[in-house]
């Protein structure tokens, strides 16, 4: 868009590119008030520029779904990459009332929600903790947190799945289980063997049409 205040667009009439220059002078202010802010602030800014303020104050479910916004970019600081992409992976489980669906999420996501029934998948030596190609330099301490958060989602009843053999980055080999597993109390475990039997499948040939 800031290429149109710099050369002729076609189709762009005068006073389109007028409107489109306020819009983007708007932008820029938003920019500068913001910088440095952490992603809470930040939302808190932009929703009085947008005056939304009565709407908050008026309605309930609005403020309860601001608030809950506002409880999940806090655990984000100043990372506003990290809390949109997180944010364009969140579904709120409660917005159809009794509704029959399983959310997926990842567990940035799920900080501060609550369910009967959690599967946290992944439970793998190079995925809890995340250390793709066996490095050794992720954070330990926060990996385990993230594995805390995701266990603590759970109300009822906690799945925690692990593959025993996986293909990542093109690369397949045999997985052990996360060693996060070990601090849990064997007395709150029972272990399912996979009772999944894949069938040989017989070549197809495939046609173009």
């Amino acid at each position: 868009m800031a290429e149109a205040g710099r050369m002729p667009v076609d189709g762009l009439t005068s006073a389109g590119w007028r409107r489109l220059d306020v819009m983007l002078k708007f932008i820029d202010g938003f920019a500068r008030h913001v910088s440095g802010l952490t992603v809470a602030d930040k939302l808190i800014y932009l929703s009085r520029q947008a005056r939304i303020g009565n709407r908050l104050k008026s309605d309930p479910k609005i403020r309860d779904a601001f608030d809950q916004v506002l409880h999940l970019a806090a655990g984000f600081g100043d990372d506003a990459e990290g809390f949109l992409e997180n944010a364009a992976l969140f579904r709120d489980p409660d917005v159809v009332p009794k509704s029959q669906k399983v959310s997926l999420m990842t567990i940035h996501a799920a900080k501060g929600l609550e369910f009967p029934v959690v599967f946290v998948a992944g439970c793998e030596n190079g995925l809890m903790p995340f250390a793709p190609d066996g490095g050794s330099d992720c954070n330990i301490d926060e990996e385990r947190r993230l594995f805390y958060v995701a266990m603590t989602r759970a109300r009822d009843v906690l799945f925690l799945t692990r593959a025993k053999k996986r293909t990542l980055y093109g690369k397949t080999d045999f997985r052990q289980i996360s060693p996060f597993t070990a601090d849990i109390d064997p007395g709150l475990l029972k272990n399912e063997p996979s009772q999944f039997t894949p069938k040989a499948k017989k070549p197809v040939q495939l046609t173009l049409f």
